[in-house]
């Protein structure tokens, strides 16, 4: 929960919908804590930069997984989130669980590769999280 001096926010709310109005300011930031979390990502080569990263948490009665990298803004995959709800278990990865719509189109990182290493760190990270 993301408190400001207006309202408060769900934190999916407020970052996917853009943040503060002018003259807000963020007063308090709550967040639940995960039982087990993961996060792994690969770098470009130049820096430390990620191409894409992935983070997968498990709550108690929840799963979140979020990428980054992939645009300017971090976003979740509900669809893999729901499967891992069900069976956590990285045999649960299915590509068309990941929304293709939320990646950049990149000179450095074409869609099949940012693709490719999503189910490469996800695989691992839901393992990491077991």
């Amino acid at each position: 929960m993301i408190h400001t001096t207006k309202t408060s926010h769900m934190a999916e709310d407020y970052f996917a919908n853009g943040g503060l109005t002018e003259g807000e300011l963020i007063t308090r930031i709550c967040f639940e804590i995960p039982s087990k979390g993961t996060y792994l990502k690969h770098t470009r080569a130049s820096s430390t930069d990620a191409v894409v990263g992935v983070l997968v948490s498990r709550f108690e009665d929840r799963c979140r997984v979020a990428i980054v990298g992939a645009q300017r803004v971090a976003f979740l995959c509900p669809a893999l989130e729901a499967a891992l709800g069900t069976r956590f278990h990285q045999d649960v990865y299915e590509r068309s669980r990941i929304p293709e719509n939320m990646f950049s189109r990149r000179a450095d990182a074409s869609l099949d590769y940012q693709l490719n290493l999503v189910e490469v760190l996800s695989k691992k990270a839901i393992k990491g999280c077991a």
